[in-house]
């Protein structure tokens, strides 16, 4: 099955080094975890990249071609952080810069 990985700077606002990898599960880094027959968004924290920077994988193990909106090369995918545990609630804290 194949995959696709997102590099993506998880502090400051814009993508580095965002790029699509086609390759098998089976040659996934040790410990990036996903589901067979779902769609998996991994943050591999363990693994951080020069300026901070972390990959984040996004694997599509479903029989379904997965297609992401995007503008400018820039996906829809943005930070959230979750609020304190008496509101639970995610909240975006990655603005997204329009091109026009």
């Amino acid at each position: 099955m194949k995959v696709f990985g997102l590099l993506i700077l998880l502090f400051g606002l814009a993508i580095a080094n965002a790029r699509v990898d086609d390759v098998d599960v089976e040659e996934l880094p040790e410990g990036v975890k996903s589901v067979s027959g779902k769609v998996t968004v991994f943050a591999d924290f363990r693994r951080p990249h020069k300026a901070g920077s972390i990959p984040l994988y996004i694997i599509n193990r479903t029989d379904k071609v997965l297609e992401l909106p995007y503008q400018d090369g820039d996906v829809y995918l943005k930070l959230e952080t979750k609020g304190k545990a008496e509101d639970g609630k995610w909240k975006r804290v990655q603005p997204h810069a329009y091109s026009w």
